[in-house]
């Protein structure tokens, strides 16, 4: 899926990476969801993954079938597509392999025995960081397992004259400092999975709400607070937006910027205090 600004950077580095080596290349996405990311990407089909028909067509001619993101967690629904994506790909000889991919730490028992079985057929598998590299090792894979670097390092954060109209148009004072709050979802907004593969408690959101409302309240005084979305959702990045609001002196100080393009949302970052 293509719901937050940081899936749409996955995409986006590794779409550079392989189309700076191979320039004559055509992509096909699997995706549950199309995002305005591919409008400026005219080589780029997207397909959704419901339609099967499609999807085993481009498989039978792909050279190769490139994993990213964070598929490979233990929710039966996503669990299932990965079964289907990777066993097809394997039946039809296309070459598979993950790149720029993590995974978190697997605790059922239909989870590590499914996942062991489909990490084994995948020719070469590139993890981001130490933790999924770990989860997959811990399944018992060592053959063709390598940590690299995030891809999203080689993308170019927007100009900043860009952030700068952006932030204008925003109401922000751009002579001024600002400080960029970031979150993902909380509390009830949490998927199952993360709930269980993490240990969560009510408890902890509320504390962690409470910890970062602190260090919001220090900067107040001396810095603009501007909240930016994550999600393509709105409503999702709104309701984390309201459940932080009450933890602050000034509740009104903190401003809700507008859904951006993942490069203008980097460039954004960069460009903070």
């Amino acid at each position: 899926t293509l719901h937050k600004m940081a899936d749409e950077a996955q995409f986006l580095s590794v779409y550079k990476i392989f189309k700076n080596t191979f320039q004559n290349a055509e992509f096909t996405f699997f995706a549950r969801n199309s995002s305005e990311v591919f409008r400026d990407h005219p080589d780029v089909t997207v397909i959704p993954t419901f339609r099967i028909h499609q999807v085993l067509e481009n498989l039978a001619v792909c050279r190769v079938f490139i994993i990213i993101g964070g598929p490979f967690f233990e929710e039966f629904k996503q669990a299932s597509i990965c079964t289907f994506l990777i066993l097809s790909a394997s039946a039809l000889n296309c070459p598979i392999i993950t790149y720029g991919t993590t995974a978190f730490p697997y605790q059922t028992g239909w989870g590590k025995q499914l996942f062991s079985q489909l990490f084994q057929k995948i020719q070469a598998i590139n993890m981001r960081d130490k933790t999924g590299f770990q989860a997959v090792q811990d399944l018992g894979i060592r053959k063709n397992l390598a940590l690299v670097a995030d891809p999203r390092m080689v993308l170019t954060p927007s100009p900043r004259l860009r952030v700068e109209s952006l932030l204008k148009s925003e109401g922000i004072a751009i002579d001024s400092p600002y400080t960029v709050i970031m979150l993902r979802h909380m509390k009830t907004q949490l998927p199952r999975w993360v709930r269980r593969s993490h240990a969560y408690r009510e408890a902890d959101a509320d504390r962690a709400l409470c910890a970062l409302s602190q260090a919001i309240n220090y900067l107040q005084p001396f810095s603009q607070l501007v909240y930016l979305p994550s999600s393509s959702n709105r409503s999702e990045d709104q309701a984390v937006f309201e459940s932080l609001r009450p933890y602050l002196h000034v509740p009104d100080a903190l401003k809700m910027l507008s859904n951006y393009h993942c490069l203008d949302g980097m460039g954004i970052i960069q460009s903070a205090d």
